[in-house]
């Protein structure tokens, strides 16, 4: 009997395909020594069995690492096969994970200082087909998290009407001793140019940093957390006089009881006054608010000061809490903002904004935009380069014409020639010059500017190439479409373009495997199958041999990856055809592998890359057709949603401090069973939420 099942992933927000064939700023918070591993007897020589049971770190979090002497299967519903409780009979909360080797089923993120039992059924299966055989009941211990403790972050503003207070990540430590030093005013830029980030200063490094300013507060302080829990406090900064005034403090953090070499740090502002810059050509625009009332501040007293603390510039904000300078940003110079006795501080050696999470590119804004374009990209040495353009402004609008200058650069970077070039009727401009015969391949770039600097330049890239017109031709062919278990029948055939036949060169050809989701051509918004079938990654060279007299060649290729598919798969043929020289003729063909002669389909009624509307309802069309794209009657046609639980965890990682993870588990929400009529294509709907989900079409025909 034939199993199909047709599968769709989708998230609300961003969404993705996905399917299943028929499968149901410190150290960091490093693990003690593990007391307890659990024991497992010696498998006998070549069997598949498990060879240890032991608890490890993972992500700087307790877990439980299985590892068996052969590869396991990873279709396993593994969440089946094992099972892992506290001692009490408390179920773990999360799910195995198969390590890249197959070798290692690991459960993470487990509690610390527990006693976990592990049962294993006997049909968990190896890649060969050999099954473990028996249960097994194990226990574990999953060891301790040794005790951490720093500042969540640095640069904190703490306004002075209000604020949580300065944030510190703890795990297991009840009590922490804290000084807060208050850098002086004529230290404010030596300060920042030798503080950079959070990070642990040692002994010597803190004698630099205090000597800019003054101890004014220094108490132990008691953190309510958790056992082995990971837990952020914050200390009452604004409760304290000591620490009211504004201005800019350093803080020195240590567990109590402890004396390392190095201490945790950071530094925070205490100010009424925020202050957003932007930063023009040649100008500087300012604008500062209240943090409290979220108003402009007007007359407040802007200074930039160099390294030294002398004045560069001096101005006011007006009524609009605005004021324009002629200055640009110096990484050495220190943004002060002052009213009454309050002050705000803005260093320039630090980034504009945050941004190292996001893909930024292209190039500023101009007054003038040139549009280049040719009718090639692709030359050979000793051919005539002809681009054109036009000139216009930001807005694409016409501007008055004014010449363009134009600099032709080799693959190395290095200019070929530079000229200027004047507009024509409506600012049109031609660019032609003969590339050297002797030119160095590779990609050339056309630099336009409207600049006899060649400030803000638009590039026209191309390659030049020493290319040549193929002298063969190529024909593979194969049935159109394949079915599971059979060998693909190629056939190969090759000529000379003037008639005669290739005969005596040599072929190779290289396969690659990929799920095929929109198998029907009458039916593409359709998807069908398996897309995330396990399948080989890299191709593999499958033939390598010579045309006959006939420039002919007959052979066939065996598919043994997808012997049983779960779903269509493209079987991708790469051919190519050598010349006695080497130089070869490349061609391509596709044919489908279906795992079934029908199979089930379904089409999200929504937009999958905006997801559905959450908090709403989910609609798809479902139907069951062949090859030709038929709609076929279906019986009880089993239809699951599920929906991706995600699990988070906070980790550790050098250089970046604490970072979130997450562990994914699919719970089935809803199902029902529908049948088909021929011809039939049935809406069904589903109530859904925020997050991802799956939706599964069993037939069991």
């Amino acid at each position: 009997m034939n199993r199909r099942i047709a599968v769709i992933f989708f998230a609300l927000v961003a969404c993705l395909l996905a399917a299943c064939g028929d499968k149901s700023e410190t150290s960091p918070p490093a693990l003690q020594a593990l007391a307890n591993v659990a024991a497992t007897p010696p498998p006998p020589a070549g069997a598949f069995a498990l060879v240890s049971a032991a608890a490890e770190p993972y992500e700087n979090r307790p877990a439980i690492t299985l590892v068996f002497s052969r590869p396991l299967v990873g279709q396993q519903s593994f969440d089946q096969l094992l099972s892992i409780q506290l001692k009490d009979g408390a179920p773990a909360d999360g799910s195995w994970i198969l390590d890249e080797d197959q070798h290692k089923l690991r459960f993470p993120y487990l509690e610390a200082d527990r006693n976990y039992t592990v049962s294993i059924q006997s049909p968990l299966m190896a890649s060969d087909g050999s099954a473990l055989g028996k249960d097994q009941v194990l226990d574990v211990y999953s060891g301790l998290l040794a005790p951490v403790v720093g500042f969540a972050s640095q640069g904190h503003i703490l306004p002075t009407h209000e604020s949580r207070g300065l944030p510190i990540v703890s795990v297991n430590v009840a009590e922490v001793d804290v000084e807060f030093f208050r850098i002086r005013d004529a230290a404010l830029n030596g300060f920042l140019s030798r503080y950079q980030q959070n990070s642990r200063q040692s002994y010597w490094e803190m004698q630099n940093l205090v000597a800019l300013g003054a101890s004014v507060y220094a108490n132990r302080f008691a953190l309510k957390t958790a056992p082995n829990e990971r837990a952020v406090s914050f200390l009452p900064v604004r409760d304290l006089p000591e620490l009211a005034a504004p201005g800019l403090y350093f803080a020195v953090l240590k567990r109590a009881g402890t004396y390392n070499y190095e201490h945790d740090t950071a530094m925070f502002f205490v100010s009424d006054i925020g202050i957003h810059v932007r930063a023009y050509r040649d100008r500087l625009l300012i604008l500062t608010n209240s943090l409290e009332s979220g108003e402009p501040k007007s007359d407040v007293a802007i200074e930039i000061a160099d390294a030294k603390a002398n004045t560069v510039i001096k101005a006011s904000t007006d009524s609009n809490g605005l004021a324009m300078v002629a200055y640009h940003p110096n990484p050495a110079h220190l943004l002060i903002a002052r009213f009454g006795k309050d002050i705000a501080l803005l260093p320039f050696n630090q980034p504009a904004l945050d941004l190292s999470e996001f893909t930024l590119g292209g190039r500023a804004q101009t007054d003038l935009e040139i549009f280049p374009w040719s009718g090639r990209d692709l030359y050979r040495p000793g051919e005539t380069l002809r681009v054109s353009a036009l000139l216009r402004d930001f807005d694409g609008k016409a501007v008055k014409p004014q010449p363009l200058y134009v600099t032709l650069k080799q693959p190395d970077g290095r200019a070929v020639a530079t000229e200027q070039l004047k507009p024509g009727e409506l600012n049109y401009l031609s660019y032609d010059r003969q590339i050297p015969p002797d030119a160095a391949t590779g990609k050339w770039s056309l630099d336009w500017s409207s600049e006899p600097t060649m400030a803000h330049p638009v590039s026209f890239t191309f390659r030049v190439e020493e290319f040549l017109p193929e002298r063969m031709k190529l024909s593979l062919d194969a049935a159109e479409v394949l079915t599971p278990g059979a060998p693909l029948a190629l056939s190969v055939e090759g000529a000379w373009l003037y008639g005669s036949p290739a005969g005596g060169k040599r072929f190779t050809a290289r396969l690659s495997l990929q799920a095929d989701v929109h198998p029907v051509a009458a039916l593409p918004e359709f998807h069908f199958g398996d897309p995330l079938a396990e399948l080989p990654k890299q191709p593999r060279d499958v033939v390598d041999e010579v045309l006959d007299a006939e420039g002919k060649l007959h052979t066939e290729i065996a598919l043994d990856e997808v012997k049983a598919p779960t779903g269509p798969v493209a079987v991708i043929l790469a051919g190519s055809l050598y010349e006695s020289g080497g130089r070869a003729v490349n061609r391509a063909l596709k044919r489908t592998l279906w795992p079934a002669a029908e199979l089930v389909g379904a089409r999200p009624l929504f937009d999958l890359k905006e997801g559905a509307t959450p908090r709403d309802t989910a609609s798809f069309e479902l139907l069951r057709s062949n090859r030709r794209g038929d709609l076929l009657a279906a019986s009880k046609l089993q239809v699951k949603l599920l929906r991706d639980r995600r699990q988070y965890h906070w980790r550790w990682t050098d250089g970046s401090g604490w970072q979130t993870d997450y562990l994914s588990s699919w719970e089935n929400v809803t199902g029902q069973t529908i049948d088909l009529a021929v011809g039939e294509r049935k809406k069904i709907s589903f109530p859904v939420d925020w997050g991802g989900y799956r939706l599964e079409v069993f037939d069991p025909a």
